[in-house]
């Protein structure tokens, strides 16, 4: 698991450095912050991720994660350096550009690496793991950098952050292991012949694919032969070959857009992307602004909700596993939402008191990211896997919409407290879990349907198969002996 939670830990550690100098950056007299304009730049670096994303899907896909990863981390370093230099916004706010656009790539990395290299029965323990790294460098990052904010300047905590990631980038360039876009699915961990990729979509068959390919490869192969001396019929071979690839991608694609449960995860990803990645940049200002503490106590506070995220991986997520009964898993999900609601109208009831407490608004931060922790990493990242080849672009047309989402969400955050005229910023924060609420319904609704649909998710089984023995056990070709949730009795016959 090294190689693929070191480069998310490190990225996460820089990503989250902004957000956890965000009060020591509003007392800045030359930056003049005020939380609707914090509200815009935030909503402006998710956006940014979004089109990030966009690339880095297909980048992924064509040349592999090392390769990106060597690019994009150091880069991320140079980055946050920037964004601890100049007097003015200048400097930070190229920082955060750079930081944003580079780490888009990071988790789709770790999801090209994850499908090549297991099965789909271990996805969802593997994005608890990756998850857990992940979240423990945002809980590193508020709390150290917070922390260092005692005897330190903001620009040069943003420096220190810096070096920390360059050494970061060294450590896994050492580790991580060259591209391999061929990995054989028995060399992947918990394989067996019960599962193969599905291809373009979800229920396809990826060796008929991938037998296409090799046909159409030969057949390439043999027209080339048969044409050596006619160099203007290679030339206009090899132009059809371009536009029927070029094809070819357009129809995987339109497959990933149109396909009906990539439609309904991504609704939920749109809602827990603003409950959980969104909310919880936000999560500084709403300490801040409803308790008046410090920048350092902010920020320390702040990480009461990647603990929560973090506490979840590690108790949610190994139970999820653990389950095999597909009602069950969808069951625990179910619950851990309508949990989100009741921490939501928990928070409303605290904002409305004559005095906020600290302890009760920590809380329920920490409950809101507890509740939501399993589908933001595990459930709705597993289903782009089933798209095999493809699966870091799927990856990325879901990332897309939930960041999309996220901007919306901080654009009406960001309208609420700039209109809010002499009211309070806790009524502001009032109508803000307000739409929490009305996201979080939504999301019950489409989980609900993925429940009652068992064909829109074939990674999830009713129940597991049982294992089954390998094509030399069983002296049969693998042809014969992979075939999807087969059992013993079955192959023999």
């Amino acid at each position: 698991y090294a190689p693929i939670c070191l480069p998310l830990l490190s990225e996460q550690f820089v990503l989250s450095m902004p957000f956890a100098l965000l009060a020591a950056m509003r007392e800045e007299p030359d930056f003049a912050l005020s939380s609707s304009a914090l509200d815009v730049v935030l909503a402006t670096g998710t956006g940014l991720n979004a089109v990030g994303k966009i690339g880095a899907g297909v980048l992924i896909d064509t040349i592999g994660p090392r390769k990106f990863l060597s690019v994009s981390m150091l880069l991320m370093a140079i980055g946050s350096c920037l964004f601890g230099t100049g007097s003015m916004i200048v400097g930070p706010a190229i920082g955060f550009v750079v930081l944003q656009l580079c780490a888009a790539g990071g988790w789709l990395s770790a999801c090209k690496i994850i499908e090549g290299s297991f099965e789909s029965s271990q996805w969802s323990s593997c994005f608890a793991v990756v998850g857990i790294s992940s979240r423990f460098g945002s809980v590193c990052s508020k709390l150290g950098l917070g922390a260092l904010l005692k005897f330190l300047p903001w620009r040069q905590v943003a420096m220190v952050t810096g070096l920390i990631m360059l050494a970061f980038w060294c450590i896994t360039m050492r580790i991580l292991p060259a591209d391999n876009p061929a990995i054989s699915k028995r060399d992947r961990v918990g394989s067996g012949p019960e599962e193969l990729d599905v291809g373009v979509a979800p229920g396809n068959n990826s060796n008929n694919h991938k037998k296409n390919s090799n046909n159409s490869n030969n057949s390439n192969n043999n027209s080339s032969n048969n044409h050596n001396n006619n160099n203007n019929s290679n030339n206009n071979h090899n132009h059809n070959n371009n536009n029927d690839a070029k094809l070819d991608r357009g129809m995987r694609l339109r497959a990933i857009l149109l396909n009906p449960g990539m439609i309904l995860y991504s609704c939920v990803a749109a809602c827990c992307y603003c409950q959980t990645g969104a909310f919880e940049s936000l999560s500084p200002m709403l300490i801040h602004d409803v308790l008046h503490l410090s920048p350092s106590d902010v920020g320390m506070s702040a990480a009461s909700f990647p603990a929560g995220l973090l506490m979840a991986l590690l108790v949610i997520a190994p139970a999820y596993a653990f389950l095999e009964l597909r009602t069950s898993k969808f069951l625990l999900e179910l619950l851990l939402q309508s949990l989100y609601l009741v921490a939501v109208a928990a928070l409303l009831v605290v904002l409305q008191l004559a005095t906020v407490p600290l302890l009760p608004v920590v809380t329920c931060l920490f409950m809101l990211a507890f509740s939501n922790g399993l589908t933001y990493y595990v459930t709705i990242n597993s289903f782009p896997l089933t798209f095999g080849e493809d699966c870091a672009t799927a990856s990325a047309v879901m990332d897309v919409v939930g960041l999309l989402s996220s901007v919306l969400f901080q654009l009406a955050v960001g309208g609420i407290f700039s209109n809010k005229g002499g009211s309070s910023a806790v009524e502001g924060w009032v109508q803000v879990m307000w739409i929490l609420t009305a996201m979080s319904l939504f999301e019950l609704f489409c989980t609900s349907l993925l429940l009652i649909n068992p064909g829109l998710t074939p990674h999830i089984f009713e129940k597991l198969p049982p294992p089954t023995r390998n094509s030399e056990e069983l002296a049969l070709t693998p042809d014969h002996a992979q075939i999807i949730g087969s059992s013993h009795d079955e192959v023999d016959s």
